[in-house]
């Protein structure tokens, strides 16, 4: 029970005793109010009556309050309890989102070396692109110089064949002369050892009165069986058909070979190789070729 409550119950057994009090000193003072005393006697046990009942109502709020205040108290315990669950399940939150966070600043450094990888990859694609134009435009390079080749192979395909039919017109005339070559190297072998006697009666009688031509062998090859070699020198510098020069070897001047002129341009003339097999082996590019072995 409340104070107030008590108070109130208090306030109200005083005053219904006091007007109680007041009303028998009364009736005493008066007895020929006695019937009024009596009715005044009689409302006042309808007084305590009622104010018995109002007391067992009063009691009866009470224990309501005294119940509910334990259902609120029971509440309270229980919303106590769910408030630790909750502090708890708080607690866990925060730990998770610590978690959460120290996760992110991981995730943070871990974008950051990524960028820095990607701007390090995008450098070495930019680097790779830079070397692959720089490879396409060798390759275009390469491909302009690879079709100027073919063109000049092609080039040089149809000199060779034309040079190869022209080769096989002169077989004939070069078969005729075989015989006249073989006698003249005959006559080589047998004064080899004399470059005078060559250059006197030798050239005389291989090329007549030859003028005094030098160069120099370019090329080498061999063709249907026999060996041809590119001098160095041409119409320009009086070479003609049918002459004939002797190869000497450079270093120690040793004669190796006879050329018998075939076909001649201004710079350049070719022409069939005779002589010892041997010797004729020795003909190299760069080796000294004359018309005549004395003041040339």
């Amino acid at each position: 029970m409340s104070p107030l409550t008590k108070l109130f119950v208090v306030l109200l057994v005083l005053t219904s005793m006091l007007s109680t009090a007041g009303f028998i000193v009364f009736v005493n003072g008066v007895r020929p109010l006695q019937p009024q005393l009596d009715a005044a006697n009689a409302a006042l046990a309808d007084a305590r009556s009622k104010a018995n009942t109002d007391l067992a109502a009063i009691q009866l709020v009470q224990e309501q309050l005294r119940q509910e205040m334990a259902n609120h108290q029971s509440d309270r315990a229980k919303d106590a309890g769910s408030l630790t669950v909750v502090q708890g399940q708080l607690n866990e939150k925060r730990t998770e989102l610590a978690s959460l966070e120290a996760e992110k600043t991981n995730l943070k450094a871990e974008n950051n070396s990524l960028n820095a990888r990607l701007l390090l990859d995008e450098a070495t694609v930019n680097k790779l692109q830079d070397q692959v134009t720089a490879l396409r435009s060798a390759n275009d390079t390469l491909v302009r110089r690879s079709e100027d080749d073919g063109r000049r192979l092609s080039e040089l395909s149809s000199q060779t064949e034309t040079m190869g039919a022209k080769l096989s017109q002169t077989q004939e005339q070069l078969q005729a002369e075989l015989e006249k070559d073989q006698k003249l190297g005959g006559w080589i072998k047998n004064h080899s050892g004399n470059p005078d006697e060559i250059a006197a009666g030798g050239a005389a009688g291989a090329a007549g009165s030859a003028p005094a031509i030098s160069g120099h062998v370019v090329e080498k090859n061999s063709f249907n069986g026999n060996t041809y070699v590119t001098i160095s020198v041409g119409s320009a510098d009086g070479v003609a058909k049918g002459m004939q020069f002797y190869v000497l070897d450079r270093p120690s001047g040793q004669f190796l070979a006879i050329i018998t002129i075939d076909s001649v341009d201004s710079n350049n003339a070719i022409g069939r190789l005779e002589g010892e097999p041997d010797k004729v082996a020795q003909v190299r590019a760069g080796n000294d070729v004359k018309t005549q072995l004395r003041g040339s």
